[in-house]
Protein backbone atom coordinates (compact mmCIF):
# COMPACT_ATOMS: atom_id res chain seq x y z
CA UNK A 1 0.00 0.00 0.00
CA UNK A 2 2.86 2.38 0.76
CA UNK A 3 4.31 1.96 -2.75
CA UNK A 4 0.91 2.58 -4.30
CA UNK A 5 0.51 5.77 -2.27
CA UNK A 6 3.94 6.98 -3.38
CA UNK A 7 3.07 6.35 -7.04
CA UNK A 8 -0.25 8.19 -6.72
CA UNK A 9 1.38 11.20 -5.04
CA UNK A 10 4.13 11.30 -7.64
CA UNK A 11 1.56 11.27 -10.45
CA UNK A 12 -0.47 13.96 -8.69
CA UNK A 13 2.61 16.15 -8.38
CA UNK A 14 3.41 15.69 -12.07
CA UNK A 15 -0.11 16.74 -13.02
CA UNK A 16 -0.07 19.79 -10.72
CA UNK A 17 3.35 20.90 -11.97
CA UNK A 18 2.48 20.62 -15.66
CA UNK A 19 2.04 24.19 -16.92
CA UNK A 20 -0.69 23.16 -19.35
CA UNK A 21 -2.84 22.12 -16.41
CA UNK A 22 -2.56 25.40 -14.49
CA UNK A 23 -5.61 27.04 -16.16
CA UNK A 24 -7.64 23.89 -15.54
CA UNK A 25 -6.63 23.83 -11.88
CA UNK A 26 -7.39 27.55 -11.48
CA UNK A 27 -10.84 27.07 -13.00
CA UNK A 28 -11.51 24.14 -10.69
CA UNK A 29 -10.42 26.18 -7.64
CA UNK A 30 -12.62 29.09 -8.73
CA UNK A 31 -15.63 26.80 -9.17
CA UNK A 32 -15.11 25.24 -5.74
CA UNK A 33 -14.66 28.67 -4.15
CA UNK A 34 -17.78 30.02 -5.85
CA UNK A 35 -19.83 27.04 -4.70
CA UNK A 36 -18.59 27.45 -1.11
CA UNK A 37 -19.19 31.20 -1.04
CA UNK A 38 -22.72 30.89 -2.41
CA UNK A 39 -23.60 28.47 0.39
CA UNK A 40 -23.15 31.44 2.74
CA UNK A 41 -24.84 34.09 0.62
CA UNK A 42 -26.72 36.59 2.77
CA UNK A 43 -30.46 35.90 2.42
CA UNK A 44 -31.42 39.53 3.02
CA UNK A 45 -28.77 40.97 0.70
CA UNK A 46 -27.56 38.41 -1.88
CA UNK A 47 -24.67 40.67 -2.93
CA UNK A 48 -22.92 39.81 0.33
CA UNK A 49 -22.13 36.75 2.45
CA UNK A 50 -22.47 35.79 6.08
CA UNK A 51 -18.80 36.46 6.81
CA UNK A 52 -18.81 34.74 10.20
CA UNK A 53 -20.26 31.48 8.88
CA UNK A 54 -18.03 31.44 5.79
CA UNK A 55 -14.85 32.04 7.80
CA UNK A 56 -15.85 29.37 10.33
CA UNK A 57 -16.55 26.86 7.57
CA UNK A 58 -13.27 27.50 5.76
CA UNK A 59 -11.32 27.29 9.01
CA UNK A 60 -12.91 24.07 10.22
CA UNK A 61 -13.66 22.15 7.03
CA UNK A 62 -10.88 23.26 4.69
CA UNK A 63 -7.92 24.37 6.75
CA UNK A 64 -8.44 22.56 10.04
CA UNK A 65 -7.26 25.55 12.08
CA UNK A 66 -8.28 29.18 12.68
CA UNK A 67 -6.49 31.29 10.10
CA UNK A 68 -9.27 33.28 8.43
CA UNK A 69 -10.99 36.17 10.15
CA UNK A 70 -14.56 37.07 9.20
CA UNK A 71 -13.38 40.66 8.66
CA UNK A 72 -11.70 39.47 5.46
CA UNK A 73 -15.14 39.01 3.90
CA UNK A 74 -17.19 41.68 5.67
CA UNK A 75 -18.64 44.43 3.46
CA UNK A 76 -17.13 42.78 0.37
CA UNK A 77 -19.31 42.17 -2.70
CA UNK A 78 -19.81 38.49 -3.35
CA UNK A 79 -17.57 38.49 -6.47
CA UNK A 80 -14.68 39.82 -4.33
CA UNK A 81 -15.35 37.14 -1.73
CA UNK A 82 -15.21 34.47 -4.46
CA UNK A 83 -11.84 35.85 -5.62
CA UNK A 84 -10.48 35.87 -2.06
CA UNK A 85 -11.77 32.37 -1.39
CA UNK A 86 -10.24 31.11 -4.66
CA UNK A 87 -6.81 32.16 -3.35
CA UNK A 88 -7.46 30.24 -0.14
CA UNK A 89 -8.67 27.10 -1.90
Amino acid sequence: MSNQREVVYKQRDQILQNERNIPIIRNMANKVASDIVHLFQNKENPNYVDAEKLATSLNTKLLGFDAIEPSLFEKQPIQNVVALTTRIV
